[in-house]
């Protein structure tokens, strides 16, 4: 966990307007990186270590971070408008919205793509259809009016698109990162398709036995001497044009 806690305290601070992705070759490892995530979080928001400001008296104050963790969780019979509802939860002391929050619901079902969902009981709902649910409820949690004056804000997605097919896949990922510029704000994704999240993000982590093996750019990362350590198999690169990161596959 500690060695998780140092690579997230690393990545973390500099991902604003950025989308990265911690790419775990098994399945123990992702599930330390999620929980390392939100502890750095935490504990940043508690001393200002990764979002401190400078008052004009030279005192140095600490600004809260904002994270909305994504994960696979066990669900209540509820209509899927009012799980994304539940995003707003941690607003309520906070300004008045400047139209009703059932529009602001029904735009983070659209950015998700399941907006004739609404009024769906939950339970009923496919494992993808969830997953993209508790997608848009992260992003009602995180939006906001004024998304360049606020402090730190992350969106933590732990394996969001396990129960996606292909095509829903590759929306998520682009809508996460489309997101990053248009609201100001950080996301990292652990995943285990090293294609998916090299094809998305702006920033690749890959961690091989509880280490940090490679982080940089995703053209940068994906080679085969990298992926074989990962995956401890024999791998092969396909191709592309100069403009395209290449595909990994095993050899």
């Amino acid at each position: 966990m500690h060695l998780k806690q140092s690579l997230v305290r690393r990545v973390l601070p500099a991902l604003i307007a950025e989308a990265c992705a911690l790419y775990a070759s098994n399945a123990l490892a992702a599930q330390a990186a999620q929980p390392a995530a939100t502890a750095t979080l935490a504990q940043s928001a508690a001393t200002g270590d990764a979002s401190s400001s400078t008052d004009t008296q030279g005192a140095s104050a600490a600004r809260p971070i904002r994270a909305d963790v994504l994960r696979r969780e066990q669900a209540l019979a509820v209509p899927v408008s009012d799980v994304v509802r539940l995003g707003r939860y941690a607003h309520l002391d906070g300004a008045a919205m400047p139209f009703p929050v059932d529009v602001l619901v029904q735009d983070m079902l659209a950015l998700a793509g399941v907006a004739p969902l609404a009024d769906r009981d939950i339970t009923t709902l496919s494992g993808g259809e969830f997953a993209r649910v508790q997608f848009a409820r992260a992003l009602a949690q995180l939006w906001t009016l004024d998304a360049h004056q606020m402090p730190p804000r992350y969106l933590l997605m732990d394996e969001p698109t396990a129960a996606l097919d292909l095509v829903q896949q590759h929306r998520l990922f682009a809508t996460a990162r489309r997101l990053t510029r248009a609201w100001n704000i950080g996301a990292l994704a652990i995943a285990h398709d090293c294609n998916l999240a090299a094809r998305h993000a702006d920033r690749l982590v890959l961690i091989a036995n509880g280490r940090s093996i490679a982080d940089g750019a995703p053209r940068e990362v994906m080679r085969t001497d990298l992926l074989e350590r990962c995956y401890g198999a024999p791998m092969q690169i396909a191709s592309h044009d100069q403009d395209a990161v290449a595909s990994i596959f095993p050899a």
